[in-house]
């Protein structure tokens, strides 16, 4: 495996996995879950930039896996459907 993939892969990788934890951490695990819908909506925090955080940070975990194991095809799907 060449190690620019690496170096290229981990910031995406890094960052998608922060963007998900943090939008669980902000809603609570019970409601992330059990995917019911909040109470009210979510509008500060890592929800007063993205709408979706943890499907934002598993888009961006999958760019920088398939970077990493070098799979264009899977990159090239991962944006196509962005």
């Amino acid at each position: 495996m060449p190690i620019l993939h690496l170096i290229i892969s981990l910031p995406p990788i890094v960052i998608g996995a922060w963007f998900g934890i943090e939008g669980v951490r902000e809603t609570g695990i019970e409601l992330a879950e059990t995917h019911c819908s909040p109470k009210k909506i979510l509008n500060t925090g890592i929800y007063s930039t993205v709408r979706h955080p943890q499907y934002f940070g598993w888009v961006l975990a999958h760019i920088g896996i398939s970077i990493f194991l070098s799979v264009c095809l899977s990159i090239y799907l991962s944006i196509y459907h962005l």
